[in-house]
């Protein structure tokens, strides 16, 4: 039998059980679902995540140039897990002194590709002449990718974004410069490098006139490039090239695409004019099958894609597309879509649960979308003519 103090004592317990149950319930109910991984006054900006969600990178501080009023950008990588920033472009624990920019992350999250204009970071990097290198997080070492070039007085170098492949093995980017002898020209071209080798292939531009990689697959097979051709237009088509068998394939015109990590579905944007204005919409190319599928938008969405909508980033199997969206006199937004269920919500909600009034610039999402990352404008939307260049927080927000 238990005793008076005993009984007394499981009474109390009993008595707070269901209170310590609505308070945990009530705490969960509460917990927001965007988490803010880095603060507007920090100028953040493309952001990418880790297949498994756990890592983001993006860009911190003034832009490349940096001026007088800030710090030169660095390369941060955030860790869901523990909450944690670290500074990737850092060297002995100190920042770059110059500007580190546009940084990818490898599926797997171990590997951080970035530009760099730090000499302590990449030897012979500098504003003028600017090197990618690949970050690895297990090891705290980097690797510099693009050699060590001296442009001509008074002219500068475009150098990345750089993309890296799942495990790091290969990191596709773009540069004016000439890299190898078959480069003749001085347009922007797509290079291949090989972790394994160490050695820089060119991808064949087929006389395009700026070349840059915009995405490619896990297993470094297939590139997704973004030609502009000679003509005053500045379009930009959509090509995707295989590593292997060299092939190209010119997926679509006046576009912008996202390669899933399997390099089987393509997302780009496709126009058309409506009652005088062009509308553009999201479309899917299935590799394999060569079927072609325009991502649905519901009616309820519709004010927020009137005028145009392209694809931002996708998942690895290509199930989940993150859509961005642009309507006249409403900050840009971020539609996270599920091909597989046809299911459309949307993910721009900023830690008070409010829509994101600054207008989103880029995103990343993860394998099975369970989080999704972004980032928005430093300035409020104001309405038409507003727009600043000026970057502002990144946010994660879980599905």
């Amino acid at each position: 039998m238990l005793s008076s103090c005993s009984r007394a004592r499981w009474a109390a317990l009993l008595l707070a059980l269901p209170l310590t149950i609505g308070l945990t319930a009530t705490a969960h109910a509460q917990a927001p679902r965007t988490i803010t991984v880095a603060a507007d006054t920090q100028r953040a900006s493309t952001p990418s995540i880790s297949a498994n969600g756990r890592y983001v990178a993006y860009q911190s501080g003034i832009t490349q140039t940096g001026t007088a009023t800030g710090a030169p950008a660095q390369v941060m990588l955030w860790d869901r897990a523990t909450r944690t920033t670290r500074i990737v472009s850092a060297v002995g624990g100190v920042p770059a002194t110059a500007a580190s920019y546009s940084p990818r992350i490898s599926s797997d999250g171990r590997y951080v590709a970035y530009v760099t204009q730090a000499p302590e970071v990449a030897a012979g990097a500098s504003a003028e002449a600017p090197r990618v290198v690949l970050w690895d997080r297990r090891t705290d070492t980097t690797t510099a990718v693009s050699p060590v070039l001296t442009p001509p007085a008074g002219s500068h170098v475009v150098m990345g974004p750089p993309r890296p492949s799942k495990h790091g093995e290969y990191v596709a980017f773009g540069t004016d410069a000439a890299l190898v002898a078959s480069d003749v020209d001085e347009d922007n071209d797509a290079y291949l490098w090989s972790r394994a080798t160490g050695s820089l292939r060119m991808i064949p531009d087929r006389g395009n006139a700026f070349v840059t990689p915009r995405d490619i697959s896990d297993d470094g097979r297939i590139v997704v490039l973004g030609t502009e051709r000679y003509d005053d237009s500045e379009a930009e088509d959509v090509v995707v090239w295989d590593r292997r068998t060299g092939s190209r394939r010119l997926i679509a015109r006046d576009s912008s695409a996202v390669l899933s990590g399997d390099g089987r579905f393509v997302a780009y944007s496709t126009g058309r004019y409506t009652q005088g204005r062009l509308v553009t919409r999201v479309a899917v190319l299935d590799r394999v099958t060569g079927r072609r599928s325009t991502v649905a938008v519901p009616r309820r969405f519709a004010g927020y894609v009137w005028e145009s909508a392209r694809p931002s980033a996708i998942s690895r199997t290509g199930r989940f597309v993150t859509v961005l969206t642009h309507a006249p006199r409403r900050p840009d937004q971020l539609l996270l879509v599920d091909r597989r269920t046809h299911g459309v919500s949307l993910v721009s909600h900023t830690p008070e649960g409010t829509l994101d009034r600054a207008g989103v610039t880029a995103s990343g999402v993860s394998a099975d979308a369970g989080a999704v990352v972004f980032s928005d404008r430093a300035t409020p939307y104001a309405g038409p003519g507003s727009c600043c260049s000026e970057e502002g927080a990144v946010y994660l927000r879980r599905r």
